[in-house]
């Protein structure tokens, strides 16, 4: 049977699937982060492929990829506060119907990623037990303490309710926030056997 090895107890029951993107670091400042992007006069921030990357590679020499937002984001993985630039357009369009067609393939994976009670994406590393109940999408970072990958900047919420709608698939209703303290986690109201189908998107550093 093969299996790929990228994400320890996961590995035996999940599809990984790499991004592109310099990464997620401690501070806004690191040396990636100011040789990879370029923000103009205008606000505008673009990727800037630095010499030794091999810029002159890409087959679209008129390709300027830009993340979708241009301010850099900040966010908490792990209890780690983490900067990072969000992905592209066409990234997010690509991984959209990428997910949606694994959701499609697999029955049994869910198009939703682990939540706390109040409906948000968690931040964390599940338990043993959390991990055996959860079906979906989850990122690196759900499954090892040690990673922070896909980093702060993926919209989690906007890669899940695109490829939702390309299948059909109203958007992941979150509980109300009135009733968040009464109202009980989605991994701890699973049920059932364990799953067979999970997917872990990544994120692919530059060097």
């Amino acid at each position: 049977k093969e299996k790929a090895w990228h994400a320890t107890m996961a590995n035996s029951r999940s599809i990984g699937i790499e991004i592109a993107n310099v990464g997620a670091y401690a501070s806004p400042e690191a040396r990636l982060l100011q040789e990879w992007y370029e923000t103009d006069e205008a606000g505008q921030t673009r990727l800037t492929i630095p010499p030794g990357a091999h810029p002159e590679s890409l087959r679209d020499q008129e390709y300027s990829g830009r993340p979708v937002r241009d301010e850099i984001v900040s966010g908490t993985i792990g209890g780690q506060e983490l900067w990072q630039y969000d992905l592209t357009a066409e990234q997010y369009e690509a991984l959209g119907h990428l997910t949606a067609t694994l959701g499609a393939v697999f029955p049994k994976m869910q198009l939703d990623v682990p939540r706390d009670a109040r409906g948000e994406v968690r931040r964390d590393t599940l338990t043993n037990a959390e991990w055996k109940a959860f079906q979906g999408v989850l990122g690196h970072h759900h499954i090892q303490t040690n990673k922070i990958d896909p980093g702060p900047a993926l919209q989690w919420d906007r890669l899940i309710d695109d490829a939702r709608s390309l299948l059909g698939l109203e958007p992941v209703v979150k509980p109300n926030a009135g009733n968040a303290e009464d109202a009980e986690s989605p991994l701890e109201s699973e049920t059932g056997g364990t799953p067979t189908d999970s997917v872990l998107p990544e994120v692919t550093e530059g060097d």
